[in-house]
């Protein structure tokens, strides 16, 4: 049996194969070819100092290379594995799913601790609780942290309209699968109108950034000395990105992934990876100070896993409150007000979860519950079809409560079915949900929408606008919730079987 780093790296290809990884190389042969770090590290600062000179601004070295002291990688031991199987570019506008070592979780890592809020009673089968919770950064933390971008070094510049992500043309699925989790991460913490939206249609292979359209971000995944220079080549990642407006205005981005040495981190890292190059993409064109913000997605060295709330804490609100600014903000004392608090709804029915967060006007739903044993498809208990009912709590666009019936029907011979959301009523701005038919009917009433299963997952396949992602719970199935996300409304649900 091998052993030391050779078994390392046999565990390590045979699960990145598994997921369709193309890995040739031997351990022998990756170990004598390993880049050196250390001596290229004068030209790689040197060469960073040549092309911040440019008109067209570079992003960073994307947490793999590079100098700076080494930051303990926080989230590398709370790493855990993303739900279902790869993703597909019509998937990215679903919420995230991931699995926390034996609780499934869908959306935002907003959930709140349920002895934070006040038990309000009861809505249908669900017992609600409500309230404020002090769970951002707030305003004063932002300004110190933004003070560290409006530099001629360090440039904050964000989208003006919603970004189209395009992956190069020959993009295996597994890379493709990369991107797209990290956009639906993302997306989950940026407000409705800046969002990602992914393309179907392939960008050209080793583009650079001067033909990249205004208004995409193009990803590529190669080795680095094909299209980046060899003083980048230790660097997992590197995202450029082009400005207008002196610099403040994004107008198009470039991020190229190593694919030398994706091989050499887990799975979450990839991901957390291509979370870290997008945001530098989006917004932030440099790192913050690492010993300040050490569980910050965009310090040097981007995080490998992901905490229970996805995303390092600090990271929720200045993927946000990027956007707040005015194009022609030249301070970070510009920001207007920003809250450190989210009113939350949450929802409980036995050990199902869900609800949302109202938070600076951005709106968060999520749901979560035990991971089942098997897929779906894999129990021997079920057949025929299935029904799951509970109820749905959440936020309308203008922040009034929502509050409806949930209820999701299976066929297991097709693993589709529809779900359905009725007797949708709304209260007052951050109100509590009253008794089922005290609210007022929101709009028609009622939602609806036919789904396809993935394994322990969901998602809408026609119906109504707006997304669903959803998921079941338990070991055998008992529970099921997701998130809804529409213009007008955003929400979390559950029920049992």
């Amino acid at each position: 049996m091998p052993s030391g780093s050779a078994a390392r790296y046999e565990t390590r290809a045979r699960e990145l194969r598994s997921r369709g990884f193309p890995l040739s190389k031997s351990h022998t042969f990756i170990r004598k070819n390993k880049p050196m770090r250390n001596k290229n590290r004068f030209a790689q600062k040197a060469f960073s100092v040549l092309l911040s000179l440019a008109l067209l601004l570079p992003g960073c070295g994307g947490g793999g290379g590079g100098s700076g002291r080494r930051v303990p990688d926080v989230f590398h031991n709370a790493a855990h594995v993303v739900a279902g199987p790869n993703q597909t570019i019509e998937d990215a506008r679903q919420a995230p799913a991931i699995d926390f070592d034996g609780t499934l979780h869908i959306g935002a890592g907003v959930e709140p601790d349920r002895d934070q809020l006040g038990t309000t009673g009861e809505h249908g089968d669900a017992a609600v609780s409500s309230g404020h919770v002090r769970d951002g950064a707030g305003r004063d933390a932002m300004v110190v942290f933004f003070s560290q971008f409006f530099t001629d070094r360090k440039r904050l510049r964000t989208f003006r309209a919603q970004p189209v992500v395009r992956v190069a043309r020959g993009t295996s699925a597994a890379h493709t699968d990369l991107v797209v989790r990290a956009v639906q991460i993302l997306n989950a913490y940026l407000p409705r109108e800046n969002r990602m939206i992914f393309s179907e249609i392939p960008s050209p292979y080793g583009a650079d950034l001067v033909d990249v359209p205004r208004g995409e971000i193009h990803v590529n995944f190669g080795p680095f000395g094909e299209q980046i220079p060899e003083n980048f080549r230790t660097y997992r990642g590197f995202a450029s990105t082009a400005t207008t407006g002196g610099g403040i205005i994004a107008i198009a981005s470039r991020i190229w992934i190593n694919s030398n040495r994706l091989h050499q981190f887990t799975y979450e890292a990839g991901i957390s990876l291509l979370a870290h190059e997008l945001m530098h993409s989006l917004a932030l064109g440099g790192h913050p100070d690492a010993a300040r913000y050490p569980l910050s997605f965009i310090r040097h060295r981007s995080p490998r896993g992901f905490s229970r709330r996805i995303l390092g804490p600090i990271d929720r609100d200045v993927i946000a409150a990027a956007f707040e600014y005015a194009p022609e903000a030249t301070s970070a004392n510009e920001l207007g007000p920003w809250s450190d608090t989210s009113f939350h709804l949450r929802g409980d029915v036995d050990d199902v979860s869900f609800g949302v967060a109202s938070f600076n006007g951005l709106l968060q739903p999520w749901a979560s519950g035990p991971t089942p044993s098997v897929d779906l498809a894999h129990n021997t208990e079920l057949s025929g079809s299935a029904s799951w009912s509970g109820r749905l709590l959440g936020f309308t666009s203008e922040s009034q409560s929502l509050a409806g019936a949930a209820d999701l029907t299976i066929n297991f011979e097709t693993l589709r079915g529809q779900i359905d959301f009725t007797g949708l009523e709304h209260w007052g701005v951050n109100a509590t949900p009253g008794p089922v038919g005290s609210g007022q009917t929101w709009n028609d009433g009622d939602l609806r929408y036919s789904v396809i299963v993935r394994k322990n997952t969901f998602i809408q396949t026609g119906g109504d606008a707006g997304e669903v992602t959803g998921a079941f719970f338990g070991p055998n199935h008992e529970g099921m919730g997701g998130v809804v996300e529409r213009s007008d409304m955003s929400a979390g649900f559950g029920g049992t079987r």
